[in-house]
């Protein structure tokens, strides 16, 4: 038993004897790679999780409004800074569904 007091604590600190009471079980190799893919499966389904937590899927309607993300370009002669420009344009309602992935666009007050 070591009876210095600790600096930071001012309690004693306890070492362990090292008596067969005291000393936990060898693992076997097998418990170890049992162990080992566990936690490497643990990990990947966690990754996994992390993943799927942006992909979700836009179902299209017709007259659903929507904004579109702009690209801003600055303009110095003008005055214009682009990181203070609205990242988003609309908002935009769905006039027809032409195909998944085509649509036709009307603004809101009825303009193609």
């Amino acid at each position: 038993m070591n009876t210095k007091v600790a600096d930071s604590t001012g309690l004693f600190k306890k070492i362990l004897t090292k008596s067969p009471e005291n000393l936990p079980e060898p693992e076997t190799i097998g418990d170890k790679v049992m162990k080992a893919h566990a936690r490497t499966r643990k990990k990947t389904k966690d990754r996994r999780e992390r993943r799927k937590t942006g992909n979700k899927t836009w179902e299209t309607k017709v007259n659903e409004k929507f904004l579109i993300k702009a690209q801003p370009a600055s303009n110095a002669a003008v005055g214009v800074t682009a990181k203070f420009i609205h990242p988003y344009e609309g908002p935009y309602i769905i006039s027809n569904v032409i195909t998944p992935s085509t649509y036709e666009l009307s603004t809101a007050s009825g303009k193609v």
